[in-house]
């Protein structure tokens, strides 16, 4: 599984659950393209809300849902 968030800043997110596996990678760049995170979490719903305690106004790139 995979999701691409980007926030009002211009900072993006993705989301890679690992194939085989419940483990979730998390990588986080700022608005100038720099990784500021990318970090491993042993399950989806844990790297959700890491990506959530990051700040308000993530949106998700292909259903334009709110992070909430």
């Amino acid at each position: 599984m995979r999701s691409f968030y980007t926030n009002p800043s211009g900072c993006t997110a993705d989301l890679c659950q690992m194939t085989g596996s419940d483990e979730t990678r998390l990588v986080i760049h700022d608005a100038s393209g720099h990784e500021i995170l990318r970090e491993f979490y042993p399950y989806w719903h844990i790297a959700i809300e890491v990506l959530r305690s990051t700040g308000d106004g993530w949106i998700n790139d292909l259903t334009h849902e709110s992070l909430t």
